[in-house]
């Protein structure tokens, strides 16, 4: 694999070039015009804004200007970010915000840090579950030949990555909308711990658990972004030889597909053969962290919107969302439930503590990417919900770092699969991914 990654080669050619951002930002437009009539990525964009951008960056740098981290890279983001000069939409029809907001603090990372920004991609609505059954959902560009589903909620930005839109791509991940879609559309996900970029301008969902997240190629990518939006300077990366990363094979490597199953286990292969030393863990019963969500992301939805707004306009609800609110039913105070959250993630911590594994790696989702005409109702869509986001929503409930990488698909036809690694340091996990991708292979 080569050590330059699509974000190295980009950032050469925006800076060697006297229009260099103003090309590449075009490329990118003329891409979207060229495919997203099949592929239904985007809701808005501005070419104007991002080429008069484009071309402002690009006289800064012929005016003697040092290249700013993220020179000229067109981007583009979730629509439930407020992006100034751009239109709110949420992903609903419902009217929760009108007209244009100003940028919160991570749009406003991305501006000065030199990126362009080209527009907003679709979202589920108010970033709620994996799909919607009363509007077009993205197509997931790994498949030319069939309409099949990219994942939740951060659909739009994980096609738009992987059908080459943008240099990379934002999202948000609340119970895995950053690694779900990035597994079951071949690109990198990178969901940071909580906190490490503030929500302000960006809808919420669930204040715990929301985090901004990025698409990208590879991690290699992830992690020059990383290192550009927190101003970090990146570790090398770790030799593999030796490390103890953990294994969690109850719960979470079961009831794999067919395809998922062998990708993974050849990917346990290839890490073992460069030294790494898998470590079983046993985990606690978090069959609790599935109740958590189905109970109480509704209610915190609920509480967001308010109950005179959705009384007035529950008929623009999507089916799926109303079912959701009105089938939800918590035993208990949320607070009491959120205490047996804090209570399975310290346990955890206790448990690999004990193992001596800082970071562990699991199948970022259990199938493969299915066709969208699997979906009729609104029962087939939550069984596949809970399914799907079985093993990326722990690590949001207990406030981990996590990143899916793209596993190298064997065969003609093989669709994505995702290797999910997770822990609590995020820079530290971003090199260690960064050092597995190299052995794995794209």
């Amino acid at each position: 694999m080569s050590t330059l990654g699509r974000i190295d080669q980009e950032l050469t050619e925006v800076i060697s070039h006297p229009s260099g951002s103003e090309r590449l930002t075009q490329k990118c437009l003329d891409r979207i015009k060229a495919h997203d009539e099949r592929l239904r990525c985007m809701v808005f964009v501005d070419e104007d804004m991002a080429l008069s951008a484009a071309a402002n960056l690009d006289k800064q740098l012929r005016m003697g200007a040092r290249p700013l981290p993220l020179q000229g890279l067109p981007v583009v983001v979730k629509e439930i970010f407020s992006v100034a000069g751009m239109p709110e939409s949420f992903g609903s029809k419902m009217p929760a915000a009108k007209g244009s907001k100003p940028d919160g603090t991570f749009i406003k990372r991305l501006r000065s840090t030199g990126c362009v920004i080209l527009g907003k991609t679709v979202s589920t609505e108010f970033a709620f579950g994996q799909f919607n059954l009363n509007k077009p959902m993205p197509v997931n560009p790994a498949d030319s030949m069939n309409e099949r589903v990219t994942g939740g909620s951060s659909s739009g930005s994980a096609a738009a990555q992987a059908a080459q839109y943008c240099s990379f791509a934002v999202g948000t991940d609340t119970g895995g909308s950053v690694r779900g879609p990035a597994a079951l559309c071949g690109v990198a996900g990178y969901k940071p711990s909580a906190g490490i970029w503030p929500m302000d301008g960006i809808f919420q969902l669930s204040p715990r658990f929301d985090a901004p997240g990025i698409f990208t190629d590879s991690v290699h990518d992830a992690r020059l972004v990383y290192g550009a939006l927190r101003n970090a300077t990146l570790p090398p990366l770790p030799a593999l030889e030796g490390i103890r990363i953990g294994v969690p094979r109850h719960w979470f490597f079961s009831d794999l597909d067919n395809q998922v199953h062998a990708a993974m286990e050849d990917t346990l292969q290839l890490i073992t053969a460069a030294g790494v030393e898998l470590v079983p863990i046993e985990f606690p019963d978090i069959s609790f962290v599935q109740q958590y969500f189905a109970e109480y992301l509704p209610e915190q939805l609920r509480s967001n919107l308010g109950e005179d707004l959705l009384k007035s306009h529950w008929v623009e609800l999507d089916g799926l969302t109303q079912s959701r609110l009105l089938t939800s039913k918590p035993r208990i105070p949320e607070a009491r439930a959120y205490d047996r959250i804090l209570h399975l993630k310290h346990s955890l911590d206790e448990s690999t503590r004990k193992a001596g594994v800082e970071f562990w790696i699991l199948p970022t989702v259990p199938c493969v990417a299915p066709l969208m005409s699997s979906f009729r109702g609104a029962r087939e869509v939550a069984d596949w919900q809970a399914y799907v986001s079985r093993n990326t929503r722990c690590v949001n409930a207990l406030e981990m770092a996590a990143c899916s990488i793209p596993l190298a698909r064997k065969g003609i036809g093989d669709l994505p699969v995702g290797l999910q690694v997770a822990g609590h340091h995020d820079m530290q996990l971003l090199a260690l991914a960064a050092a597995m991708e190299e052995i794995i292979g794209l």
